[in-house]
C-alpha cells in the first residue's frame, strides 16, 4: 500500500491510503492517535476517518513525506460501519437513535459533526437527560449558582435588550406564587433538582436587577427544558409564564419550551390561572395532580381537561364543584372534538347529589357496609357512539363522592 499526500487546508494535510485497509496499527503519544508504519515514522495524528469505496481518508496536522510502505496490521480495525449506517435513510437513522438512551446519545454526538446536528436537529424526538425530582419552593436558604459565562452568553438583539431592561425596571418577577397577599412581595424562588436519593443540587434564583442575570436564568430554564423528571413538584409557587415568554423572544433555536415528567404535583390557592397557564403552555406530564382551584378559573382548568390530551393523560383534582363535573359528563356527551380530552380524569372530592345521565349504558349499583354506594356505567357521545367513557363513583352525599372518568377506545 502506497501513502499519497496532498493539501486539503492551511494546517491540515490529507492522506490516502489505497488497498487493504482492514487493519493499522496506531498508538497514543501525549493524549493523541498516531499512525505507525514500517519504517517507524509517524504518519500524524488521526483527526477523522471515512470511506470512499476503497479508500481511507486522514486528516493530519502533520506530514510525513516518504513514508513508504504500510505493513503493521495488527491490534487495530478500523471501523467502517458508520460510512454504511449514513448510506440510510434519515427517518432511518432516526428509528435507531430512538433506540438510544440520553447517555448513548450524548457519546455518539461527539464522534462527528454529521451526528452532532442530525440529533440537534431532531432533539424532540429523542431520548432527554433523566432526574428524579425538580422541586419548586419557597426556601432561601441556599446560595445562587453561577455558570460559567462561556455557557449563558448569546448574542442579545437590540430590540430584546430594551424588552428586557424594561422588564427589570417593572420587577417582573420570576416567580408566582398562590399567596395573593406574597404576589409582588416573593423576591426568591429556589429550585432543587435531584439525581439520586438525598443528593441533588439548589439554586436559589432572585428576580432579575441585571441583563447577565436574565442571561444566567434563560440558561438555566434552556437545560431544564432540555431534560426529563420522574417527579415536579409546585408547592404553591411556579415560573411566570410571562417571564418565559419574554427570555425566549424572538428564539430561533430547537428548544422546547416545556418541562417534561412522569408525573407532577401543583398545590394551588390564589392566582390560579397564572399556574394554569404554565400548565397549558410550560408542562408535559403523564400525570398530572392538582389541588385546590379557585371556581372563578374553572374555565381555563376545563380547556385543560377537555383540549389537553396530547400532554396529560391522567389529571387528579382535588376538591371539585358539582357544576364542574356535570360540564365535564356534557361535553363528553355533545362535544365534536372530545377525542382531544385527557383520557382519565379522577376527581377526588365531589359534594352534591350525584344524577345519572340519561346516555348512560350498563349501569351498576351497590353498597357496602359502610354506606358508602358503589356505582359505574358507560357513557357515549352522540356523533360517535362507538366511542365509549367508563365512569365509576364511590361515596355518599353527606361526605362526598370520589369519581373516575376514562376513555376506552
Amino acid at each position: 500500500m502506497r501513502v499519497k499526500y496532498g493539501l486539503s487546508s492551511k494546517s491540515k494535510k490529507t492522506f490516502a491510503i489505497h488497498g487493504n485497509y482492514k487493519y493499522f496499527k496506531r498508538r497514543t503519544v501525549g493524549g493523541r492517535v498516531v499512525w505507525k508504519c514500517s519504517k517507524d515514522k509517524e504518519l500524524g495524528c488521526c483527526g477523522s476517518i471515512w470511506t470512499r469505496k476503497s479508500t481511507i481518508i486522514f486528516e493530519t496536522e502533520h506530514a510525513c513525506k516518504g513514508v513508504g510502505e504500510l505493513t503493521a496490521i495488527e491490534n487495530y480495525q478500523v471501523n467502517v460501519e458508520r460510512a454504511k449506517f449514513l448510506a440510510f435513510p434519515p427517518e432511518v437513522q432516526l428509528d435507531v437513535f430512538k433506540c438510544l438512551n440520553f447517555n448513548q446519545l450524548l457519546k455518539t454526538q461527539q464522534t462527528n459533526i454529521y451526528f452532532k446536528n442530525f440529533i440537534n436537529v431532531h432533539e424532540k424526538e429523542l431520548a432527554l437527560k433523566k432526574f428524579q425530582k425538580l422541586h419548586f419552593d419557597r426556601h432561601f436558604n441556599f446560595s445562587l449558582f453561577k455558570p460559567n459565562p462561556r455557557f449563558y452568553e448569546f448574542e442579545l438583539s437590540e430590540q430584546l435588550e430594551k424588552k428586557w431592561n424594561c422588564a427589570i425596571e417593572d420587577r417582573m418577577p420570576l416567580f408566582l406564587v398562590s399567596d395573593s397577599f406574597a404576589f409582588y412581595l416573593i423576591e426568591i424562588g429556589t429550585i432543587t433538582i435531584q439525581y439520586e436519593s438525598r443528593k441533588g443540587v439548589h439554586l436559589k434564583l432572585p428576580n432579575c436587577t441585571t441583563i447577565e442575570e436574565m442571561k444566567i436564568v434563560r440558561h438555566l430554564l434552556q437545560q431544564l427544558f432540555n431534560c426529563y423528571f420522574e417527579t415536579i413538584c409546585f408547592y404553591g409557587i411556579t415560573i411566570n409564564p410571562h417571564m418565559i415568554e419574554l427570555l425566549f423572544d424572538e428564539d430561533k433555536t430547537n428548544i422546547p419550551l416545556q418541562l417534561r415528567s412522569l408525573s407532577s404535583e401543583h398545590v394551588i390557592q390564589d392566582n390560579s390561572n397564572y399556574f394554569l397557564k404554565f400548565m397549558q403552555n410550560h408542562l408535559i406530564s403523564n400525570n398530572l395532580n392538582i389541588e385546590v382551584i379557585e371556581e372563578e378559573n374553572k374555565e381555563e382548568l376545563f380547556k385543560i381537561l377537555t383540549n389537553g390530551g396530547s400532554k396529560f393523560s391522567n389529571i387528579y383534582l382535588g376538591y371539585t364543584e358539582l357544576n364542574f363535573y356535570n360540564l365535564i359528563i356534557k361535553h363528553i356527551e355533545t362535544a365534536n372534538d372530545f377525542y382531544k380530552m385527557v383520557k382519565i380524569i379522577k376527581f377526588k372530592r365531589v359534594e352534591g347529589d350525584l344524577v345519572i345521565s340519561e346516555r348512560a349504558e350498563n349501569i351498576e349499583k351497590a353498597e357496602d357496609n359502610n354506606g358508602r354506594q358503589h356505582t359505574k356505567f358507560m357513557l357515549s357521545n352522540k356523533y360517535d357512539p362507538e366511542m365509549k367513557f367508563f365512569i365509576y363513583m364511590e361515596g355518599n352525599k353527606m361526605n362526598g363522592f370520589y369519581i373516575e372518568i376514562e376513555r376506552i377506545n
